[in-house]
């Protein structure tokens, strides 16, 4: 964890610069950006047969970015975001007797978050003051956690053998598609409302069976410190 986020904080600086260089020369604007809503963590395990539930959890990001403008109607948008995301499951499992399935069952839940370096790039389309965007994303994980409870209408007590260290491995690294719009409130001030689709499976798990994908939507403001051009 520790080589990770010596990368993310070089890969930061390496972009910082990459920016600032360019804004040098071009019509670009430079800015802070904060985002609140919701996310889901899609964790299905394949081969169960067991029921599985996803709910949503609240959601945000927020750091700075940098925007290039080609004329009057393009430009093209780069972020450096720290990124919350997570997810509620509900697992149900069936309790069998000796004479077969009955109608009782445990509900394992657990809830999910991870913390991400995220890296937007995005080409934007404008007309008057409504702005379209849509491009790509490559997030860098920092940390995860996981909780886990249970509930069931059984009489059968179930024993529950939770250890932290058997929490499955999250990858390090997602990536996936980004798409969403800015309204200008004013000359420096947006609102915006954008969705992200995690493509790439995040589970590392010893079983190899599972297939987590995060999904994220949020609304925020942008505002630019300062433009040139």
């Amino acid at each position: 964890m520790k080589k990770i986020l010596t990368f993310n904080f070089r890969l930061f600086i390496f972009l910082m610069f990459a920016c600032f260089c360019v804004e040098l020369c071009a019509q670009s604007s430079f800015g802070l950006r904060a985002n609140a809503g919701l996310s889901k963590m899609i964790t299905k395990q394949d081969g169960n047969g067991f029921e599985q539930k996803f709910y949503f959890e609240p959601s945000w990001k927020a750091g700075v970015y940098f925007r290039k403008e080609f004329g009057k109607q393009s430009l093209l948008d780069i972020e450096v975001l720290f990124s919350r995301i997570g997810g509620k499951e509900d697992y149900s499992v069936p309790v069998a007797s000796a004479t077969g399935p009955t109608k009782e069952y445990w509900i394992l839940k657990f809830k999910r978050h991870i913390s991400y370096l995220a890296i937007p790039l995005a080409y934007g389309f404008k007309s008057d003051r409504l702005l379209l965007k849509g491009g790509g994303q490559v997030a860098f994980g920092l940390d995860s956690d996981e909780t886990f409870s249970y509930s069931t209408n059984s009489s059968i007590n179930l024993v529950v053998l939770y250890d932290e260290s058997d929490r499955p491995e999250i990858a390090d690294f997602d990536y996936g598609f980004c798409v969403g719009f800015a309204y200008e409130l004013t000359k420096n001030l947006s609102f915006e409302a954008d969705y992200y689709h995690g493509l790439m499976n995040i589970y590392k798990g010893k079983s190899g069976k599972g297939n987590w994908k995060n999904r994220q939507i949020t609304t925020g403001l942008c505002y630019a410190i300062f433009r040139t051009g």
